[in-house]
């Protein structure tokens, strides 16, 4: 249907209305275009600023000499309770406390600026800090970094600290040491910024301690610890203050350390008993050597011999246990490691290490001691370990000195068993013998039982502990092949109602004993 208004016009107003709304359409298009384009861009500017404006590593001081190189100072301070704290002071001339510790040190690596006071504010295009001391910031914002993370994961920490407090950096004992190695190359002091003078010191690998040996009015040794009155240590740190030193100990320094600490209550004058100064001298002097000097008095160091170590070890059978008695021979000198050491005119420097050794062999054996004895049951297993494992070993370190009883216990089979098999031609039977040299006739059931279980030893039979393990069973294995084949050969000799008769020949037995295949079968089943 055409409109009445199109024949005068050509259009009409929807056709108008149509194309008015592509128009704006179109434009709507490229507005929202060109819009994105601009966040894009936009987005692009704000990352380029924000790179633009990091803080840029400092240039060397003589490319702009006209900065004002600024004066660090720092104080070490320690709180009750032994942790270490940071102050700082900051100026050109005159330091100004440093108030918010955290803040400047932001301010500082970040290449910002920090106000001090009205009168003096830190800028980073005037003033310079010097390469040593930016070494520093950066060690003391690593601490912060590292307690900020205990920080927010902690449940009880309110996270909240006076303005006093904020001047003061609590030192991480794992970057302590080398805090410190730097920080005494700079203006370093002890005590708080207000009343700190006195310069601090550090020493690695050594320790401040004096000892000194000699008798006293009662003629006991007296151990007696020089000067510690300021002496601090402190664990958390592994680290010991004396006279303006913080002194760092090696790794195997720290556990004496810690006892001396522990008894510097009663070290100053430390007597020790007689009985007890072969130990002192033998096991406590070489710890005390690790961590100072020890001055031994003329007439100590005349009773104080060093002769070899012979030990010795007596065994026997009491009560069906084997007692043991132990004693260290040096020179003349005889010690019980298991009594009491009677007093002597000597001081006897012990050989600690191999009598280690020995009472560790000794306790591995399950060897008791019931205050008067070292005592081991009688167990068949035990005594075969004790025998033929323990003792070569305990063999090359004491001298070993064995009771007849213990000797006859001790078996030890050298030489492999040998068999023989033969048919009697008289009597057509199967003859079958082997021959062991030292074999009781009592004891042949048991031995072939063991070795057909494939035990290393037989057991400890009548007062003995034989030891096969390595020998060639291989003729007793044969023996056994044959008494397997007895059944297969009956079978197929149906017509021979005789016996099968095993013998065993033993060594020194004038008789062959005789014994059915069932009785060696009941022996050696596999």
């Amino acid at each position: 249907m055409r409109l009445p208004g199109f024949d005068m016009y050509d259009t009409c107003k929807h056709i108008a209305a149509t194309l008015i709304y592509i128009k704006h359409k179109e434009a709507n298009w490229e507005h929202g275009k060109s819009s994105k384009s601009s966040r894009i861009y936009e987005a692009s500017n704000r990352f380029i600023q924000a790179l633009a404006s990091l803080p840029q590593q400092q240039t060397a001081v003589d490319i702009l000499p006209e900065k004002i190189p600024l004066h660090v100072e720092y104080y070490c301070v320690i709180s009750y309770m032994q942790s270490i704290y940071i102050e700082m002071k900051v100026g050109e001339k005159r330091g100004y406390v440093v108030k918010n510790a955290k803040e400047f040190l932001r301010s500082v690596l970040q290449g910002n600026s920090y106000v001090f006071t009205k009168n003096f504010s830190y800028s980073p295009e005037s003033h310079l800090i010097l390469q040593q001391d930016m070494e520093i910031f950066e060690l003391l914002a690593a601490m912060y970094r590292n307690e900020d993370i205990y920080k927010s994961n902690s449940f009880s920490y309110y996270g909240r600290q006076s303005t006093d407090e904020k001047r003061y950096i609590r030192i991480s004992p794992l970057l302590a040491k080398e805090l410190f190695a730097k920080l005494v190359n700079r203006d370093f002091k002890l005590g708080e910024s207000a009343s700190a003078k006195q310069q601090v010191n550090i020493e690695m690998d050594t320790l401040p301690f004096q000892f000194s040996i000699s008798r006293n009015e009662n003629n006991d040794l007296q151990l007696t610890l020089g000067d510690t009155s300021g002496m601090m240590y402190f664990s958390a740190y592994e680290m010991l203050y004396y006279h303006g030193v913080f002194y760092f100990p090696k790794r195997e320094q720290i556990p004496v350390l810690q006892e001396v600490v522990n008894f510097s209550s009663t070290l100053p004058k430390l007597a020790i008993d007689q009985a007890q100064a072969d130990v002192f001298i033998s096991e406590a002097l070489p710890s005390l050597k690790k961590i100072g000097d020890v001055q031994i008095s003329e007439d100590v160091s005349e009773e104080i011999v060093q002769r070899p170590l012979k030990a010795k070890l007596y065994l026997q059978l009491r009560d069906n246990q084997v007692i043991g008695k132990l004693e260290y021979h040096y020179g003349d000198t005889v010690i019980l490691p298991f009594g009491k050491r009677d007093k002597s005119d000597v001081i006897i420097i012990r050989d600690v290490e191999k009598e280690r050794q020995i009472m560790s062999l000794i306790e591995h054996v399950n060897f008791h001691y019931n205050g008067k004895d070292l005592y081991m049951e009688n167990n068949e297993e035990e005594m075969y370990h004790f025998l033929y494992k323990v003792l070569p070993v305990l063999d090359e370190y004491v001298e070993l000195y064995l009771s007849q009883e213990i000797r006859n216990m001790m078996f030890d089979i050298k030489q492999g068993p040998t068999t023989s098999v033969r048919v009697e031609s008289s009597s057509d039977l199967l003859e079958v013998g082997f021959d062991m040299e030292g074999i009781n006739d009592a004891e042949v059931q048991n031995i072939l039982e063991a070795v057909i279980e494939k035990s290393a030893i037989t057991a400890c039979l009548m007062g003995h502990c034989f030891h096969w393990r390595g020998m060639n069973l291989h003729p007793l294995a044969s023996l056994s092949m044959i008494c397997k084949l007895k059944r297969a050969i009956l079978r197929k000799m149906e017509h021979c109602k005789s016996r099968f008769i095993a013998a065993c020949k033993l060594m020194n037995c004038s008789t062959h004993k005789k014994t059915t295949i069932q009785h060696f079968e009941s022996c050696l089943i596999i």
